[in-house]
């Protein structure tokens, strides 16, 4: 009886145990979201407008993103700026050295805000 009882409670413990090792590790259910967004630029890549990155999340090919385009977030999940600008406030800011172009918004931290400085456009 009393053997009976001991491997029962060292069953569920293990089960616990399991369960507990499983789904304790958030960062396996957190790339598994992040790897739905990759989208590289397989046989294609030579085609990218602003050249062509290492994806720091996905590991694979993607096409840079250009002046004003979005970029940087989580783990540079929105994408990475091309050679020459750099990702500012989530937005591609400066010249692209692989066609010249350049971002036409100076200060995208600020695109939101009136000529006050203080409160929304929206308002």
């Amino acid at each position: 009886m009393f053997t009976v009882q001991t491997i029962r409670i060292a069953v569920l413990l293990v089960i616990a145990l399991l369960y507990d090792t499983c789904s304790g590790y958030p960062s396996i259910r957190q790339k598994q979201e992040i790897a739905s967004h990759c989208k590289g630029c397989g046989d294609f890549c030579h085609k990218c407008e602003y050249g062509v990155v290492m994806s720091s999340v996905c590991g694979i090919s993607q096409c840079a993103k250009g002046p004003d385009e979005p970029c940087g977030g989580p783990r540079e999940l929105f994408g990475t700026c091309g050679e020459g600008m750099r990702c500012t406030c989530n937005q591609c800011t400066g010249c692209s050295s692989e066609n010249l172009r350049c971002s036409k918004v100076q200060n995208p931290c600020l695109r939101d805000v009136n000529i006050f400085g203080r409160w929304p456009t929206i308002m």
